[in-house]
């Protein structure tokens, strides 16, 4: 009897209507417990998060767990507001029948901090005054549960929000007596001495991975499955906590099975890589290299096929083995990289553990679902909906959609494969970052091509590596371009989250390949040269071509002599158009390819397989028998392509390296087949890289790339590093070409160092001014958009309140493009232009930017206006995308190979007729 005069139980925190339409609730006292158990589970002392968020804080262990729980107990406070309740007008009606509704302007997370700022905490004060304190610092972590942190004023800024608004007298008086009685069910509040401004900031800096967990806590503890309702009979809250919630958290926590797998040491190569007999020197290093306690930030430089990742995976088994991890994360420049990257873990991911575990293995971007390959592989289970409360969510509604968002979902996996947008968006301000962020902890951050992004993206990298360090995480980060200045910025990154002084010990920068060791247990930061891992010396010729009707007559020569050829030019319109001209040259069609990115999914994936199967590891004489190649940027990274001949528009030194290493990749006789006896020597002719390029000036003018090269400026707009890239590629050409790996350094140096732009001649200063300025610019959108994680987990870690949904932030700072969908129209029904049935949409588009957009001058007749807005209304993920009109679907398409509209073909792909862009 006296339970039911508690007036905290008369309000609801869950609701669903039943099989009859009436709607049964959750007590929110009761939801609150669900959650705050669940927590109880997941910050156990003895486990491995609760020891370092303990050795973070210098709070112990069983602190940790109670602060946990006493936020997560308060999670829900806003849901007492007389707003929140009347958002299902019958339960209010029939829970407060007396009661007048009050307008709901703000959600209930941040309803909750507001209750907590004017009341609570000062009556919390009055009992354990630095209990109180403390807890103020990471309230904002628990009120922040649906992924954002709470608001502290109105939209603007301009004034505080006020309990007055939201709740009655009534609602405060229930919300202090259920504070107080359920923070009662705890074995008692530690009383804390007061902290210095040192341990507050510890606590600030902790306060990250508690709002990542209370957003895991708060998901699993609304899972109606195991936390059933309604109760069948009102029960104390010491007696549901003991009863009901504590043991069903158990359960729930089995569900997920979020749990450390047990992970094998390692016992040699063979174990790990059986198909790889003799180790390259670089994995040997790996095998044998003292590694030190602590987190630690690896730097990987070598060559191209030297077996970087093996060596990646060799260290990052070593370390887990060690106890300093339980996962991985692997981030790549695109989502090509990463599906390739995926591929190559699904042989050797399972050796990591022991034989008994059955880890997971996600891939995590944009277009995932399109990868035959990937599965689903981690256990979080569909919840049962509740109702969706006005403009409200639900728990399932952002956390279950969260989780089953494999994008995201990759970073609560065993091991996890993505773009590294998947993994800086922890250091935005998106929602969920916090849960980003708790993903990544314990896990090793692989992080390859590190050399491949622009200012921007390199700075958030540093802001992520210095979270990881502070969180315990280890790195490993693989290039074979990377610029001293960027690796000293990394470091110096990973060590600030380490909090330790600057002290490098430089011997050896100039070496390669290098192996780079940063350790929280020493101050140095050490280096050792590894001997190359290339079979042989590799001399690359480089030739230089400046009149185009000579590349031509240079591909036409190979080919006939029975080479396959690639030519990467710098834009999609020179590609058409060199495709083009040497079809009417004469070159069959079935012996020739253009491969670009604006090809819809379905034909790009088609053109992305022949490729392979035509200029791949496995592809023999008859496929490669003068077979040439038109392509763009596509071919730089990710496909495991071997050119006889190659020719290269003119681009930056790192990426022409890229290029070359598609140059006689694999070991064949002269007739193109692959040879696999050991230390088999290639029988082509000596590898070269011609590259088509103005003629050199030491005094270049502005207009020194005019003319043909009009695209190759505008893509590389700084020219200077072009002026530079051929200066030293014609120094290298003089003496017989480049040497890798001894010249590696001299050439990214000499573009790339520190004092490089300085020798830039005075016509391209302009330019290089530009392009330095552009530079500037990005970094400085880095600065403004990274989180301040100083600041603790609260709206201010941002410089500007920008919180928003993680689709709404930039992960890089690219041109404004729409998204294309090919559509057939048929019966007065518009159908996608892949014909297939899974995904069939997503298969139909393509990215341009809105300049290529734009010049194309597209618009939809009358005809079919009413057919789209009927689509975009069935289709909400085609509500931004441009509907654009073909005559066929794509196996018609594809197998007569003619335009299906006027500006795409399944040959050409999308762009203006030749005609008008000449």
């Amino acid at each position: 009897m006296e339970n039911k005069l508690k007036s905290y139980f008369q309000y609801w925190g869950k609701a669903r209507e039943n099989e009859v339409g009436k709607y049964e609730y959750h007590p929110l006292a009761y939801h609150c417990l669900d959650v705050a158990a669940v927590g109880k589970h997941i910050l156990q002392p003895g486990t491995r998060r609760s020891a370092d968020i303990s050795f973070q804080t210098g709070l112990t262990p069983e602190t940790v767990q109670i602060l946990f729980v006493s936020k997560l107990l308060l999670h829900d406070l806003g849901k007492f507001s007389t707003s929140f309740q009347a958002l299902i007008a019958e339960l209010f009606k029939k829970l407060f029948p007396e009661k007048k509704s009050k307008r709901y302007e703000e959600r209930h997370d941040t309803l909750g901090y507001v209750l907590w700022r004017e009341v609570i905490r000062n009556e919390m004060a009055k009992r354990n005054d630095n209990f109180a304190n403390i807890l103020d610092m990471l309230i904002k972590a628990g009120f922040g549960h649906h992924g954002i942190p709470p608001k502290e004023s109105t939209r603007h800024g301009n004034a505080p929000l006020r309990t007055i608004s939201f709740f009655d007298q009534t609602d405060i008086d229930a919300a202090s007596e259920y504070t107080f009685e359920s923070l009662s069910i705890l074995q008692s509040l530690p009383f804390l001495p007061e902290m210095d401004k040192t341990a507050k900031q510890k606590i600030k800096y902790a306060s990250w991975q508690f709002a990542g967990l209370a957003v895991l806590a708060d998901w699993v503890g609304s899972d109606s499955k195991v936390f059933s309702y309604p109760c069948k009979e009102p029960l104390t809250l010491a007696e549901y906590w003991q009863d009901y919630a504590l043991p069903r958290a158990t359960e729930a926590v089995k569900v997920v099975e979020w749990r450390n797998k047990t992970v094998r040491s390692f016992s040699g190569m063979k174990d790990l890589f059986p198909d790889i007999s003799i180790p390259t020197p670089l994995q040997k290093h790996a095998m044998e290299t003292r590694i030190k306690p602590g987190p630690k930030l690896w730097i990987i430089e070598d060559v191209t096929g030297t077996g970087k990742t093996e060596a990646a995976l060799i260290l990052a088994q070593r370390m887990m083995g060690a106890g300093d991890a339980d996962g991985l994360y692997i981030g790549l420049p695109t989502m090509a990289t990463a599906n390739a990257m995926y591929e190559r873990l699904q042989k050797a991911y399972e050796r990591l553990y022991a034989e008994e575990e059955k880890p997971s293995l996600v891939l995590s971007h944009g277009m995932r679902h399109l990868s035959q390959r990937f599965q689903k592989s981690i256990g979080l289970t569909e919840q049962t909906d509740d109702a969706v409360y006005g403009k409200e969510e639900n728990a399932r509604s952002y956390c279950n959609e969260w989780i089953a968002d494999n994008r995201k979902k990759a970073l609560l996996a065993d091991i996890g494969v993505g773009t590294i947008d998947q993994a800086i968006l922890g250091v935005l301000p998106a929602r969920h970052q916090s849960l980003r962020l708790a993903g990544l902890y314990r896990k090793i951050l692989i992080v390859d091509e590190v050399h491949a992004y622009d200012a921007y993206v390199e700075h958030l990298l540093g802001v992520l590596l210095e979270a990881h360090a502070r969180n315990g995480g280890s790195a490993i980060l693989l290039s074979a371009t990377i610029p001293q200045q960027i690796r000293h910025k990394l470091i110096s990154a990973f060590r600030t989250g380490l909090d330790t002084p600057e002290s490098e010990n430089k011997q050896d920068d100039n070496s390669f390949p290098l192996v780079t060791q940063v350790s929280s247990s020493d101050i140095h930061v050490w280096r050792n040269h590894i001997e190359t891992g290339l079979k042989k010396v590799s001399r690359m010729e480089v030739v230089f071509i400046h009149d185009k009707e000579k590349v031509f007559d240079k591909i036409i020569q190979d080919a006939s002599g029975g080479q396959c050829v690639c030519w990467i030019r710098n834009t999609v319109e020179d590609a058409r158009k060199a495709f083009d001209e040497l079809l009417k040259r004469g070159i069959a069609p079935d012996k020739i390819d253009l491969f670009h990115s604006r090809f819809a999914m379905i034909d790009r994936s088609r053109i992305e397989n022949d490729v392979c199967h035509n200029f791949g590891k496995d592809s023999g004489p008859r496929e490669r028998e003068s077979r040439i190649l038109i392509a763009t940027q596509v071919v730089e990274q990710s496909l495991d392509l071997d050119f006889d001949s190659m020719i290269s528009d003119l681009a930056p030194i790192d990426l022409l390296i890229q290029r070359a290493g598609r140059i006689h990749r694999h070991v064949r006789d002269k007739d193109g087949k692959v040879i696999k006896t050991p230390q088999a020597q290639d029988e082509r002719l000596s590898p070269a890289i011609a590259i088509f390029a103005p003629e050199f000036s030491s005094q270049p003018d502005d207009s020194w790339l005019s003319d043909e090269f009009k695209g190759t400026a505008a893509v590389y707009k700084h020219t200077g590093r072009l002026w530079l890239t051929q200066k030293i590629l014609r120094e290298k050409s003089e003496t017989g070409g480049w040497t890798m790996p001894s010249d590696a350094r001299i050439l990214i140096e000499s573009v790339y160092g520190e004092t490089a732009d300085a020798g830039i001649p005075e016509g391209l200063q302009s330019a290089t001014i530009c392009a330095q300025g552009q530079k500037q610019a990005q970094e400085s959108m880095g600065h403004l958009n990274a989180l301040i994680l100083k600041n603790g987990y609260c709206r201010n870690s941002a410089k500007i309140d920008q919180w928003n949904e993680d689709d709404k932030i930039q992960t890089r700072l690219t041109e404004e493009s729409r998204e294309i969908a090919l559509s057939v129209f048929r019966n007065g029904v518009i159908l996608p232009y892949a014909d297939l049935k899974e995904y069939a949409w997503d298969w139909s588009t393509l990215s341009v930017s809105l300049a290529a957009w734009n010049r194309i001058g597209y618009s939809l007749t009358q005809k079919y206006m009413a057919a789209v807005e009927d689509l975009k209304k069935k289709r909400p993920r085609l509500k931004y995308s441009e509907i654009v009109i073909v005559t066929e679907r794509s196996m018609e398409a594809f197998s007569s190979n003619k335009p299906i509209c006027e500006y795409y073909s399944p040959r050409y792909g999308w762009g203006a007729s030749l005609k008008e862009e000449e």
